[in-house]
């Protein structure tokens, strides 16, 4: 009997080396989790960019192209509008947008006028402060209206 308890107790010293060992494990596991999470969020975020920059590349931009032209055709005041996005899409992402516009010369043409004509507004608007257009006097009315 005193052979078989100290065997017993053997094993549940055991097992509280083990636990010990899985708690240290446990915490390894915990600290590295947390490191991990930081560095996949940030691929994440990459990789979110770069898909949503190929779809507003490969997809979007043809349909404002087409837009584009519907509109003209139509003479509608929407493609002001349309102009402003394409714009602001060939200032954001240039060079790779010059592919896709390689389809449409006269549209890439177009929008770099645009841009530059913008630019130029710009530094002009910033030399000369905005001043406010001197404001109108109403008369006042002589006499009656009948």
């Amino acid at each position: 009997l005193a052979v078989k308890g100290s065997s017993q107790k053997n094993n549940r010293d055991d097992d509280l080396e083990d636990d010990d060992d899985d708690d240290i494990d446990a915490a390894t596991q915990q600290q590295q989790q947390q490191r991990v999470p930081a560095a996949l969020v940030a691929a994440k975020g990459r990789l979110l960019s770069r898909m949503s920059k190929r779809h507003l590349l490969e997809q979007i931009l043809p349909i404002l192209i087409a837009l584009k032209a519907t509109l003209e055709r139509h003479k509608s005041p929407l493609l002001a509008a349309v102009m402003a996005t394409l714009k602001d899409i060939v200032r954001r992402y240039g060079s790779d947008v010059d592919d896709v516009l390689q389809e449409d010369p006269h549209l890439a043409e177009e929008l770099k006028y645009d841009l530059e004509r913008a630019e130029k507004n710009n530094k002009k608007n910033k030399r000369q402060p905005h001043q406010q257009p001197p404001q109108r006097r109403r008369r006042k009315s002589s006499g009656s209206l009948g």
